[in-house]
């Protein structure tokens, strides 16, 4: 990330946990520190511990490798926003797995603590006192990604119209012929408002809009040992990277 010119801060902190205190990181990268607003990108890089050799190739090694290929992949494009009042953050989660079982208190951590950090961490805008969780624009969210053909629905009315842009992207690339291997709609022109708890909710909690983008149902290697690199599909892969990357160049754009 910071070959490419953004801007790298780690959140260092300190987590209690059922099994005892750890040290976690978040990985906070700006394309412009300065700007007013961000397009919030994330995922989340711990894997879950188990009692056999975890690889978690989609949860969550594939978003992370998505959203790396995507900074450097669209360097050029986006050396514009790189002094625009819009610009982009991505964050990469550390702490989103239960050590023992899912509770509110026993998850999330990397996210919960980003998010108040935001919230009390003021700044100076046009002459107000705001908090950083002012700054983003929209968070979106990436999830459980790399099996082929997955299934995305609408999860928030609030982000419904990023929700249709996301629809609006893939055809476009459908109809002029830049997805590969493409046998079925990723992104269904449906909604299903189900709570999903994921990294995403500390910020929802807060008035954050976000989009989700998380299959449903969920990939069949989900928490399994055979969640490794024969789960993946790499032309579906390519193909979101390229339908998200449309996505947020265009919409930089058009602000």
């Amino acid at each position: 990330m910071k070959n490419n010119g953004w801007t790298v801060e780690l959140d260092e902190f300190k987590a209690m946990t059922p099994k005892g205190v750890y040290n976690m990181t978040n990985v906070v990268a700006t394309l412009n520190p300065m700007a007013d607003r961000y397009i919030v990108i994330a995922c989340h890089y711990d894997s879950k511990l188990m009692d056999f050799y975890f690889v978690g190739a989609t949860d969550s090694a594939v978003p992370c490798a998505m959203m790396i290929y995507m900074a450097e992949s669209l360097n050029q494009r986006l050396e514009t926003f790189k002094n625009t009042p819009l610009s982009l953050m991505m964050v990469f989660f550390d702490g989103e797995e239960a050590f023992v079982e899912w509770t509110d208190s026993d998850s999330l951590y990397g996210s919960r603590h980003l998010a108040s950090k935001m919230e009390n961490t003021k700044f100076l805008h046009n002459g107000r006192q705001l908090n950083q969780l002012y700054r983003i624009e929209f968070l979106m969210l990436l999830d459980l990604l790399g099996t082929k053909n997955p299934k995305f629905y609408n999860y928030f009315l609030e982000t419904a119209d990023l929700y249709r842009s996301l629809i609006k992207s893939e055809t476009i690339l459908n109809k002029t012929g830049c997805l590969n291997e493409h046998t079925q709609t990723y992104f269904r022109p449906m909604s299903a408002f189900v709570q999903i708890d994921d990294d995403h909710m500390p910020f929802y909690q807060r008035g954050i809009e976000v989009v989700h983008m998380i299959p449903n149902p969920f990939p069949h290697v989900w928490h399994k040992k055979s969640d490794n690199k024969d789960a993946l599909h790499m032309p579906t892969i390519l193909n979101l990277i390229k339908i998200v990357q449309v996505f947020i160049v265009s919409y930089l754009e058009n602000q």
